[in-house]
């Protein structure tokens, strides 16, 4: 309920296309660009010690839905808040959060069937999301008696340069290609197929989310791994995250617990499950666990 009181109030201050402007306070944000699994390290230098700052971070989908975050911090007596050390006292968040203001954006729509899931379509651009910084706390600013003391724009790279993107059109196959600097051989990563548990040569690393509410995905990793160890298969990994729903996403991506589907046979509501909080902190862990899989693996 706070958290919708906020955001009705918030309503007629947002902007959405910023750029760094000359304040009395300045946005420090490295490395900026950055890519979408890298984490940033934002501050804010030029604040008056004791003092309580709003941060606002938001970045458009369309039309009708965009996405947005912010938390309130007690300055402290070096009149910069670093996020990668002081804590938020309320707001999305709470704690010391270098990447909240990324991870707990919410989406926004007049209609809840206008909110689509936070999803960066064109990868050749990057994704900028406008951070905003207010003096004063929370409940000035919902009465909107602050205004913004510094801003800018966080750039979010989803391609890292040098990587060519090719279309794939052969034979009834649409796909996407991604070929990255240098002059190859590049390994490749395979799925399996069922029966994909008799086969051998194939690593396997499954992770799941205990909290799905879109499929059985406990039963589903309960049986994989009936079948993978019957078959005495060599090399399997799978990973078990309580509190973790079914869109399970790189570090730092927002959580969607439902999203409306569209279209036929659906119109209506999907529950996706999971717990904001646990399932953003299980994403950003198995992330380098997948990483380090495929290195292992495809080396």
């Amino acid at each position: 309920m706070l958290r919708k009181l906020y955001t009705i109030k918030l309503s007629n201050i947002r902007l959405f296309c910023c750029s760094t402007i000359c304040r009395s306070a300045t946005i420090n944000v490295t490395p900026n660009p950055s890519i979408s699994d890298e984490k940033i390290k934002i501050s804010i230098q030029g604040l008056t010690p004791s003092e309580d700052v709003t941060l606002h971070a938001s970045t458009r989908m369309t039309k009708k839905c965009f996405y947005e975050s912010f938390a309130q911090y007690k300055v402290p007596s070096s009149g910069i808040v670093d996020l990668t050390k002081d804590a938020s006292v309320a707001g999305m968040y709470t704690g010391v959060e270098p990447m909240g203001l990324i991870w707990s954006m919410e989406g926004r729509a007049d209609r809840e069937e206008d909110i689509v899931r936070l999803i960066h379509r064109d990868v050749t651009t990057p994704q900028e999301v406008c951070l905003r910084v207010y003096g004063g706390p929370l409940n000035r600013l919902r009465e909107k008696q602050d205004k913004v003391i510094a801003e800018t724009t966080v750039e979010r790279l989803f391609m890292a340069p040098g990587v060519k993107r090719m279309d794939v059109r052969d034979n009834g196959l649409v796909a996407t290609l991604f070929i990255p600097p240098g002059d190859g051989p590049f390994p490749d990563d395979a799925q399996g197929f069922l029966p994909f548990h008799t086969r051998k040569n194939v690593s396997y690393l499954l992770i799941g989310g205990m909290n799905d509410k879109c499929i059985p995905n406990e039963m589903c990793l309960n049986e994989a791994q009936r079948l993978l160890a019957e078959e005495n298969h060599p090399d399997y990994e799978i990973t078990r995250y309580s509190k973790v729903g079914h869109l399970f996403e790189p570090p730092y991506a927002v959580h969607s617990p439902y999203t409306y589907q569209q279209g036929f046979p659906f119109n209506t509501f999907l529950n996706w499950g999971g717990e904001k909080v646990n399932h953003c902190k299980a994403q950003e862990d198995s992330w380098p666990k997948q990483l380090h899989f495929l290195k292992t693996r495809l080396s």
